[in-house]
């Protein structure tokens, strides 16, 4: 499911040039998208349409500023 909503949100739906399912101006591909989980902090992959580790530690309560976010979720 998760791999669903990172290939929607910025994945490449047209191999052959690289375009993403998400345009950006001038096709310059400026975003990355971080996921946080409880094993480490990720950064997605388009091209291998993967999770690359970039650190190690649950910083899911970092992520945000909101109340609800004080305590990780149980899954």
């Amino acid at each position: 499911m998760l791999a669903n909503l990172l290939w929607a949100g910025f994945g490449i739906n047209r191999p052959e040039t690289g375009h993403r399912t998400a345009p950006s101006a001038m096709n310059s591909q400026e975003v990355d998208i971080y996921v946080a989980l409880a094993q480490g902090l990720y950064v997605y992959e388009p091209k291998a349409n993967r999770l690359k580790p970039v650190l190690a530690g649950d910083f899911r309560v970092r992520t945000s500023t909101q109340p609800l976010r004080k305590k990780p979720p149980s899954c």
